[in-house]
């Protein structure tokens, strides 16, 4: 075999060991991207429980309750609509893992909404970002 016709099939094989290589990047930057939002809603969601758990504290309570937790986790009362459904929320993250911009809410019955205005809020569930 001649060095021309070795030529074509290494290329080959390079070419295609860039695209898995791709690929495996894409892969692995959407499956970390789904752990983070992840991340992002159980530890909201835990901060919910153990709210629920100390008898919902209220005022300086709730400041109390909410000091040594993540720092971009705030008391929240706001009222979204979502279709024909209106949530009132509880808590807020103010910068999710993922560092995408919005807001992600838990409301008062556990739902959670992610928010960029000015678009509609979301429903967001951990079943969501299952790989």
């Amino acid at each position: 075999m001649s060095n021309r016709q070795l030529y074509p099939s290494v290329l080959n094989v390079v070419l295609v060991l860039i695209a898995i290589l791709i690929g495996i990047y894409v892969a692995i930057g959407i499956f970390e991207g789904r752990s983070l939002k992840r991340a992002s809603l159980m530890e909201l969601g835990m901060t919910y429980d153990r709210w629920k758990e100390a008898g919902y504290p209220t005022g300086v309570v709730l400041a109390a309750f909410l000091e040594g937790r993540d720092p971009n986790i705030v008391a929240s009362n706001i009222t979204l609509r979502v279709d024909a459904t209106t949530y009132v929320t509880q808590f807020a993250m103010n910068r999710i893992k993922t560092s995408e911009p919005g807001t992600l809410f838990v409301t008062t019955n556990r739902q959670f909404l992610f928010w960029r205005p000015p678009k509609t809020p979301e429903l967001w569930s951990r079943e969501n970002f299952l790989p």
